[in-house]
C-alpha cells in the first residue's frame, strides 16, 4: 500500500479504500517494491501491476487472536488488522519516531 499514491503510504488505509484503488490501478508485488517504513520513497514507474477483479465482494470475518490464525488469513487474502497498544511499558522500538507522533506501528509476520 506504500506504493499506492491515493492511499496513505506508511499511515495505512482502510481495506475497502485499498480494494477500490487496486481494482482501478492494479497492485504491484511486494518483491518489486519492498516495504521500507518510509513515506519518502517513490513508486517505480515500471512496476508491473496486476488488477484485482472488480466484481470481488469485500467481506470480513473475525479470526481467533492467535499467530497461526493471522498467518492463515494473510496467506488467504489481503488482511486488515487492528492492534490496541499501550506505551506504558515502551522502552525502545524498531522504527524511530518523533516524540509527537500520533501513531507508531510495527507488525511482524514470521
Amino acid at each position: 500500500m506504500e506504493c499506492e499514491p491515493t492511499l496513505k503510504g506508511c499511515n495505512g488505509a482502510w481495506l475497502d479504500t485499498y480494494f477500490v484503488s487496486a481494482s482501478c490501478r492494479g497492485q504491484g508485488y511486494e518483491t518489486d517494491f519492498p516495504y521500507n517504513a518510509r513515506d519518502t520513497n517513490k513508486c517505480p514507474s515500471n512496476i508491473a501491476r496486476n488488477s484485482i477483479k472488480q466484481d470481488m465482494q469485500l467481506k470480513w470475518a473475525e479470526i481467533p487472536s492467535t499467530s497461526d490464525a493471522l498467518k492463515s488469513a494473510v496467506d488467504y487474502a489481503p488482511t486488515q488488522i487492528g492492534i490496541m497498544v499501550s506505551n506504558a511499558f515502551y522502552l525502545a522500538g524498531v522504527i524511530p519516531c518523533k516524540e509527537d507522533s500520533y501513531i507508531t506501528n510495527y507488525t511482524n509476520r514470521e
